[in-house]
């Protein structure tokens, strides 16, 4: 036999009651809602967060592709020994230095560069070679001195073994150095 349970509830309790249930029932849809939203919310902020490491990369690509086109002008466009030799004898004669000898070297692959090298022979005053290596290092296309060798009047053949008076004659007639230098320029290796 089943019992009958009766609850005899005054106005006041059957409000508060439903307004109780309401107000759990709210809560829940409200806790569901934004649950919902922060997830959508948390998926946009990586999607920003990721914008904004691709812009920086963008930015950076940019930024190396500039530098690369500044590289890429001060590089010769295509190189030949003729070339670099009239540059070298140009530089040479602008700054008062005689050429004794000039040579090529055997053109070499660096990085994706071609490099082309020239060994000269020279005979200048201390000043004419710092005017000429001056001339080369601030050429408008990247040409370099690879290696340069300063050899004094005094360490040449024609001044050893001589006597006091006759090196004294010889440094009148002559006071310029012998040098040996290596000239080298480069240009984006042809594929």
């Amino acid at each position: 036999m089943a019992k009958k349970i009766n609850i005899n509830l005054d106005e006041h309790t059957k409000v508060f009651i439903f307004a109780g249930a309401i107000a759990l029932l709210t809560l829940i849809i409200s806790y569901y809602i934004v649950r919902v939203h922060h997830v959508k919310t948390k998926g946009i902020h990586s999607k920003i967060a990721e914008a904004k490491r691709a812009l920086v990369i963008r930015k950076d690509i940019a930024t190396i592709d500039e530098v690369k086109k500044e590289y890429e002008e001060r590089l010769y466009k295509k190189l030949d020994r003729t070339d670099l030799r009239n540059t070298i004898s140009t530089l040479a004669r602008e700054s008062g230095v005689d050429i004794i000898s000039i040579q090529p070297v055997n053109p070499q692959a660096v990085a994706g560069l071609s490099k082309l090298s020239f060994k000269a022979r020279l005979k200048a005053s201390y000043n004419q070679i710092g005017n000429f290596v001056a001339k080369i290092e601030s050429y408008p296309l990247l040409t370099k001195i690879e290696n340069l060798t300063v050899e004094s009047m005094s360490a040449s053949d024609n001044y050893s073994g001589r006597s006091d008076i006759e090196k004294e004659d010889l440094l009148k007639k002559d006071a310029r150095a012998n040098v040996s230098v290596t000239v080298s320029a480069y240009s984006i290796a042809s594929k």
